[in-house]
């Protein structure tokens, strides 16, 4: 299947969410969602994740939701393994880490034994694991509303 360049709906999400909760459970993983309603959330939950220390944290989003995620593992004493399954726009991470775009096929990948270690860079005191820009770029990707990006994908990024 193609990746497509759009947003799931927020009904999709939560269907992805539910067989993500279906196949850990299986696996034996005590399940806990948690869904992100404002900005930072993600990071205050993965936060709680290291503190409580869960086995593993899944982000199930597009690259702004991983960024928030990996900013709320940063400088934990215990790091849960981290699972990632695309439904963003662009998904840049997940497409340079080889994760399937199908979130059905990246779902079924948090089943493996397979683990990658990445590199993370800091600026300031903010992580980022992929890109980081500044000035005009960043302003106009920003820019960028969640409608267009559904409806542009990646030329709407500036790829």
């Amino acid at each position: 299947m193609s990746p497509s360049y759009s947003q799931v709906s927020h009904q999709e999400a939560l269907e992805h969410v539910r067989n993500v909760e279906g196949i850990l459970r299986d696996k034996g993983y005590e399940v806990m969602v948690n869904e992100t309603a404002k900005e930072r959330d993600a990071t205050l939950f993965c936060m709680t994740a290291c503190e409580e220390g869960y086995d593993l944290v899944v982000s199930i989003g597009g690259d702004g939701t991983l960024h928030e995620t990996i900013n709320g593992l940063s400088g934990q004493d215990y790091l849960p393994k981290l699972g990632i399954v695309p439904l963003g726009t662009v998904n840049d991470f997940a497409r340079a880490l080889q994760i399937p775009q199908d979130p059905e096929q990246a779902i079924r990948t948090l089943t493996s034994s397979r683990v990658q270690t990445i590199d993370i860079g800091r600026l300031n005191d903010r992580l980022f694991i992929n890109v980081v820009a500044a000035g005009s770029l960043a302003e106009s990707v920003s820019s960028v509303s969640s409608e267009d990006k559904s409806r542009l994908g990646a030329l709407g990024m500036g790829r």
